[in-house]
């Protein structure tokens, strides 16, 4: 990866990470998101937590730790309050340190992470969509590519991702695949949540 690559993931890494803090700044702390189960408050403690709570990452993964992180969660928004929390996450550093080697990558799952999770409260509250950003949409559509085989792994069925520009990439090789067009950004909702979505579904 080339240094100018990893300057400009970071700069739309921070970019994401503002517009996701404006996002939930701008709706109460009970306000619902995409995540089922989670409000406001609960997904921007968990965005917290990639940031800055080791302790909480494996409930974030192994079910019969997930208590324990939901407790640490609660804990955290009630020190700090909802505003103090999204304060905190608009000054503190971004960097998620369980995603490894990512920035070297050009924190390109950094930014799904913040990208993602900014439309899981912008959808759910009929927030107007942020202006089109080219790089934004480019490193988007890359993401989704290595994204979709992980999140999409127990699909039965193939799945192909179609860009608006025309490009296309196979995600998951199995029989009767569903092909999936639409902007990278509607790709990455796709994916991520099956739903809230401006895609067209074929397949």
């Amino acid at each position: 990866m080339t240094t100018t690559a990893f300057r400009l993931g970071r700069v739309l890494l921070e970019r994401q990470r503002a517009e996701c803090c404006r996002v939930l700044a701008a709706v109460p702390p009970e306000a619902p998101t995409l995540c089922e189960g989670w409000r406001a408050r609960d997904l921007a403690a968990h965005l917290d937590a990639l940031c800055r709570d080791p302790l909480s990452w494996p409930g974030m993964a192994i079910p019969a730790l997930r208590p324990g992180t939901r407790r640490r969660s609660a804990a955290l928004v009630a020190r700090l309050g909802y505003a103090g929390l999204v304060r905190r996450l608009r000054t503190r550093s971004p960097w998620m340190p369980l995603f490894g080697v990512d920035p070297i990558q050009g924190w390109r799952h950094h930014l799904g992470e913040w990208y993602v999770h900014t439309e899981d409260v912008r959808r759910a509250n009929a927030q107007p969509s942020a202006a089109h950003d080219p790089d934004l949409a480019e490193a988007l559509w890359q993401r989704v590519l290595a994204a979709a085989p992980i999140v999409r792994r127990h699909d039965p069925r193939g799945l192909i991702l179609r860009h608006t520009d025309g490009r296309a990439a196979t995600v998951l090789r199995r029989p009767d695949p569903v092909s999936i067009t639409g902007e990278p950004g509607e790709l990455m909702v796709h994916v991520y949540r099956g739903r809230a979505a401006q895609v067209a579904v074929k397949g």
